[in-house]
């Protein structure tokens, strides 16, 4: 399975996911001291890079890594590395895979995260005035957390108290307690249409009588 693509490396967590709900399989959280070895890795399996992309969360920077197979069904895996708002650095990875320096280079452009060890760092969408705009970093008290974005998965192995196992419990517990919501509701609703069926059988059965009488 995919997920021994990562054996011996120091993951933080590694996800399933639904790929009809969510395009991946595998969802895999690291540091960044350890991106590159995910990724060599994923080079040597095959893998050819779709994208990188950042979005700004709560707590820092998330940048993803899309990467799939050249077959039929289902391959997608989402490397996923935080890295500090006020040291937002990671390092390149155009060096196992070129084409993702045009990515690096849009991502630095939305966000200006610096990329280390790029061989070029211009922007590539902005104009040279606007190199450090970062037009989609959010404003202060506008970020949602990481966890909030997080898309239903099952948790295949995690460090210890990692936040993502609260997370799961948390919502595993919602579902439950909205199940049985939804479960009192519906008892409550047939036992309210069986009382009302029952008082209109009695008012009918009354009025049979009377006019009997």
């Amino acid at each position: 399975m995919s997920e021994t693509l990562f054996e011996g490396l120091e993951t933080q967590a590694i996800l399933s996911l639904d790929p009809v709900v969510t395009g991946q399989v595998l969802c895999v959280y690291l540091d960044k001291g350890v991106l590159k070895d995910a990724v060599k890795r994923l080079d040597e399996a095959g893998y050819y890079i779709e994208d990188v992309m950042g979005v700004d969360v709560a707590e820092g920077f998330e940048l993803h890594y899309h990467f799939c197979l050249f077959q039929d069904g289902p391959t997608r895996i989402t490397l996923k590395v935080q890295v500090p708002h006020d040291d937002p650095t990671v390092p390149t990875i155009s060096d196992i895979y070129p084409g993702a320096q045009w990515h690096e280079r849009e991502t630095r452009d939305f966000y200006y995260i610096t990329f280390e060890g790029i061989a070029n760092d211009s922007p590539i969408l902005l104009a040279a005035d606007m190199a450090d705009a970062a037009p989609l970093r959010k404003a202060e008290g506008a970020h949602k957390s990481y966890l909030d974005l997080a898309p239903p998965y099952e948790i295949l192995q995690s460090e210890d108290e990692h936040p993502l196992i609260k997370l799961a419990a948390d919502r595993e517990q919602a579902a439950k307690e909205a199940a049985e919501k939804a479960e009192a509701e519906r008892k409550a609703a047939e036992e309210a249409a069986a009382k009302k069926a029952a008082e209109e059988a009695a008012a009918k059965e009354a009025e049979a009588k009377e006019a009997e009488a």
